[in-house]
């Protein structure tokens, strides 16, 4: 079994990723409230979403990374991961489904939402907070990886079935649940692959499932998925940020610091952009892009670090603490 490495440099992925999500919301407001018209930059904006495809292969890497090859209990384990997933995300949460059913015309869309996923992440509908979808994902996984803790035999056979059965799905395009049989949980699984190749030092079982899937998707599946092609690109450059450039930086460091915060940034992000655009609008037509989107990152930063120093670092410790 191989040391484990430091992973600094993906703590930087990790906030880099969520300043391109925060853009890839940001800009459809821009051009929608300013009235502009702009398709090349709308199809831009959209690559942006491809942060969450990182964070599902990045998920999937820490979650294995962390756990595999050493004594694990599953209460502990269990706590730990949904303390961190719930407690930061609840008091924002719970906010904005107020907010949507107080003042429903606050949006400037259609906006259905199911309660019981915006209080529970059980996914039934839609979250009054729009970006939670993938807390869905994050949630269900992380429960999928107690059979891994249990049996890492039965778990394997599980990935390799459940694989199996989504691109299946994607072939013949099935949609008997598309929660369940989403490339999303495939993105997870690759991350999975990649901590096992490299915590048990069998480096070839990665690259064999790396293979494997190309072809599945390449020359198999009648139209290839570019979800798939983004997270095997993501694995790789995972493989390599830690196999070659494993170095650790101060937690002072601003990119680690926007690293530590990315997941508050990732909750916030919405509902501030949202506010932040419609008050801008007053900005000449010219800079209001550059301008307006400045300040949003900026924002999104500064109450993303507070929201992540009460809610993810303190208020999730004392939980925790309280439940042990």
């Amino acid at each position: 079994m191989e040391q484990r490495k430091y992973l600094d440099i993906l703590q930087v992925y990790r906030g880099i990723a969520a300043l391109v999500v925060v853009i890839h919301h940001t800009i459809p407001s821009i051009l929608f409230f300013n009235k502009i018209d702009c398709p090349s930059l709308l199809q831009i904006s959209a690559l942006g979403k491809l942060g969450v495809d990182f964070f599902f292969v990045l998920s999937g890497f820490i979650i294995a990374y962390t756990n595999l090859g050493k004594p694990v209990e599953v209460r502990d384990y269990l706590l730990k991961r949904t303390m961190r997933i719930y407690v930061p995300y609840l008091p924002i949460g719970i906010a904005i489904l107020v907010l949507y059913l107080v003042l429903p015309q606050i949006s400037a869309s259609d906006r259905e939402f199911n309660i019981l996923n915006s209080l529970t992440l059980f996914p039934i509908g839609k979250p009054a907070l729009s970006v939670a979808w993938s807390l869905s994902y994050e949630m269900f996984f992380y429960l999928i990886f107690i059979v891994c803790i249990l049996s890492r035999k039965w778990f394997h056979i599980l990935v390799f079935l459940w694989s199996a059965l989504i691109f299946i799905s994607l072939g013949m395009d099935i949609k008997l649940n598309s929660f369940l049989l989403s490339f999303y949980i495939l993105e997870f699984f690759i991350g999975y692959a990649l901590a096992y190749g490299i915590i048990f030092d069998k480096r070839y079982v990665y690259f064999v499932i790396l293979t494997l899937t190309a072809i599945v998707n390449y020359f198999i599946l009648p139209h290839p998925v570019f979800n798939i092609t983004i997270a095997l690109a993501f694995s790789l450059l995972i493989f390599v940020s830690i196999n070659f450039r494993n170095f650790r930086l101060y937690n002072t460091n601003i990119f680690m610091l926007i690293g530590a915060c990315s997941y508050s940034v990732y909750l916030l992000h919405n509902p501030l952009q949202a506010f932040l655009v419609r008050k801008l609008t007053f900005i000449p037509t010219e800079y209001v892009i550059i301008v307006v989107m400045l300040v949003v990152l900026a924002c999104s930063l500064v109450a993303g670090y507070i929201y992540y120093r009460i809610f993810e670092k303190n208020l999730t410790k004392k939980v925790l603490e309280k439940l042990n």
